[in-house]
């Protein structure tokens, strides 16, 4: 998040995302919970997705890839199955709170793997690969 603000807004993710609404004056990026960070990730997703002043420049040098898996704003919901309580939750089964951690395990998995495939990273050593 810090290289992405910096290199394609030209500013800190903090004065980035307090000037898009997403971050209020006194928090900070390290203390952001996962909500927070995901709905950031997808909204600069969407920005690079949308282009704008200074983006093309900044997507031609470090490649054009989407910087999150589509749906990645769903894990929150799931972890939160776990991490949170809720009556609802009290009547789920065994099996069925198995099942559930289980999609938040996949897709937990699933996230981080795209992220560390060399193909997706959005990182000026990437886009020379691409090139290739």
């Amino acid at each position: 998040m810090r290289f992405l603000c910096q290199a394609a807004f030209r500013e800190s993710p903090e004065a980035y995302f307090r000037r898009n609404g997403l971050l209020r004056k006194k928090e900070t990026l390290s203390r952001s919970s996962l909500r927070t960070l995901l709905d950031m990730l997808e909204f600069v997703s969407a920005e690079f997705e949308r282009g704008g002043l200074g983006l093309a420049e900044f997507c031609r040098d470090v490649g054009a890839a989407r910087i999150a898996p589509e749906g990645s704003k769903d894990i929150t919901k799931l972890r939160n199955t776990f991490v949170h309580f809720d009556r609802d939750h009290e009547k789920l089964t065994l099996d069925e709170a198995r099942r559930e951690a289980g999609r938040f395990f996949d897709q937990a998995i699933a996230f981080l793997e795209y992220l560390s495939d060399p193909a997706n990273r959005v990182s000026p050593a990437s886009s020379v690969s691409r090139r290739s």
